[in-house]
């Protein structure tokens, strides 16, 4: 696991800053809408 995390990083490394913005804008809504989805079973388990 922390190979590929280290393979990952130095490839994060070598993108231009636009493009590792766009990646974390995606990982960041993608965090979001199942942090949401979450939530909303858990209302449905509760309800």
């Amino acid at each position: 696991m922390q190979q590929e995390r280290e393979r990952l990083i130095e490839l994060i490394r070598t993108l231009p800053d636009d493009k590792i913005k766009t990646i974390l804008d995606f990982v960041n809504r993608m965090l979001n809408e199942y942090t949401v989805q979450g939530d909303e079973e858990d209302e449905l388990l509760m309800g």
